[in-house]
């Protein structure tokens, strides 16, 4: 699951680093880095424009379906189950011809029970901004173009079983193009890209609670971090390399 996740870099160093274009008013209109991006505000995809080439786009982080008469949060879509998208209404549209990527830097995951639960922000260790395997959707509502995004998840990999029953898809680069391809229609050739991350690539830091509150969107307190390591099934905290 993905319910948080931060953005560190430019809305021009997104665009370079997945080759796409950067429309002039997206340039300045949105500022980044942002430390708490949470559902329902407007984020960065990567997708294909009208001419077949990649362009950035900002759109909200709530799937609407290109059918829906009305904006509505009733169902919970700013996640997919990945292999749900070809049977769910909501999504078996996009899956076909607007899958896209989510770009991020890290996302946040929680441990314990409330309200002392521990807040980890998780980062690859061979990609420093990487994206999630996302669909998009357009739906004209009241005359007017919605167009809203996703991120797809998969079954955990044993590391995310300390956290939740689901785990977004976070794409190796080779496999953006292969992703973004449009011909490929094949729900078990898709379903083999919707894989867990490699744990051994994948680093936790222990931060500030705030982020639990959506009031903290930006709040420079979550950089600073404790570095966490995944070992025989359990985390251990460790400060200047020492365990905790």
């Amino acid at each position: 699951m993905c319910g948080r996740y931060v953005i560190q870099v430019s809305a021009a160093e997104i665009a370079r680093t997945f080759n796409a274009t950067l429309p002039v008013e997206l340039q300045t209109s949105f500022e980044f880095p942002r430390f708490n991006v949470c559902p329902k505000s407007q984020v960065p995809i990567i997708r294909f424009n009208e001419e077949g080439a990649r362009e950035m786009a900002m759109v909200e982080w709530w799937l609407t379906p290109r059918w829906s008469k009305e904006i509505s949060s009733k169902y919970t879509t700013f996640n997919a189950v990945g292999e749900e998208l070809s049977k769910k209404p909501a999504f078996r549209a996009s899956v076909k011809d607007r899958r896209c990527l989510v770009p991020a830097s890290a996302f946040y995951e929680w441990q314990g029970v409330a309200p002392n639960k521990t807040a980890y922000r998780v980062t690859t260790t061979d990609q420093p901004l990487y994206a999630f395997a996302g669909l998009w959707d357009r739906a004209t509502i009241d005359g007017k173009v919605h167009d809203s995004c996703t991120i797809v998840t998969c079954e955990p990999s044993p590391f995310f079983t300390l956290f939740h029953h689901r785990e977004a898809v976070i794409l190796p680069t080779e496999q953006h193009a292969i992703w973004m391809n449009h011909t490929i229609k094949d729900a078990d050739a898709l379903a083999q890209i919707l894989q867990p991350y490699p744990d051994e690539l994948l680093q936790l830091e222990v931060v500030d609670k705030a982020i639990g509150n959506t009031r903290f969107k930006d709040d420079p307190r979550l950089e600073h971090s404790e570095i966490c390591r995944w070992r025989n099934g359990a985390i251990e905290r460790t400060r200047d390399g020492q365990i905790l």
